[in-house]
């Protein structure tokens, strides 16, 4: 919507989920790509005064989980 795909650069965003309360907050979703690579994100956000002070973002690619780990893994919904 608002323009062509050849000129999307940016990673579309599916938010997964927002937890938390008073001046600490997290933040779960995906990233892709236009190109396919894809990124599981993680935000932690601390506020104050109603204001953001400090955020932290983790990204990872998705990845297998090496065998010594894998009986402990849940895959989350596609």
């Amino acid at each position: 919507m608002g323009s062509e795909d050849r000129w999307v650069l940016t990673p579309g965003n599916t938010l997964l989920r927002v937890v938390g309360s008073g001046d600490f907050w997290w933040g779960e979703w995906t990233l892709t790509y236009p190109d396919g690579d894809s990124y599981h994100v993680v935000s932690l956000v601390e506020l104050r005064d109603g204001l953001v002070f400090r955020e932290r973002v983790y990204w990872a690619p998705p990845f297998e989980a090496p065998a010594w780990r894998r009986p402990f893994v849940e895959l989350p919904p596609e």
